[in-house]
């Protein structure tokens, strides 16, 4: 054998170490995937492309007429939103990390407001909430 920089060609040259690498490990396919999330798929985007249902039609012009009232009121949540046919909408309140969303169930009949707060302080500006509420009744009960 021809030798490269006083070694054997083709050899080791860290004879401590091996050149031998461990066999791979052999997977055995026990299931395959199913047509399931491919029907899943299919079922929504041919809801989203039908006829809207009579109750999807009933959220949206909901969504509508808040969107009036709230531009009517000229406050910091405006209604300034495409109305969506579905049972909720978000609204930016104007501060980063906070969501105001409305929600209603037609057929429960019921309508609420909820205050969404995504940030790493969450639960002191919660607090701090809470603290505000608190002031607020007391003035409310001496007055």
């Amino acid at each position: 054998m021809a030798t490269v920089s006083g070694r054997k060609q083709g050899s080791n040259p860290h004879p401590l170490k091996s050149t031998r690498r461990p066999a791979a490990p052999k997977f055995n396919i026990i299931s395959k995937p199913n047509d399931w999330t491919k029907s899943v798929a299919d079922l929504k985007r041919a809801i989203d492309e039908g006829e809207p249902s009579e109750m999807r039609l009933l959220q949206r012009d909901y969504w509508e007429a808040l969107n009036v009232i709230l531009n009517e009121m000229k406050g910091p949540v405006t209604g300034h939103k495409k109305p969506q046919l579905r049972s909720w909408m978000r609204y930016s309140i104007g501060r980063s990390g906070f969501n105001l969303a409305g929600a209603l169930n037609v057929q429960k009949k019921w309508i609420r407001a909820e205050l969404y707060i995504r940030k790493s302080q969450a639960k002191a500006h919660f607090q701090l909430l809470l603290e505000q509420e608190t002031r607020s009744k007391a003035r409310s009960a001496t007055s």
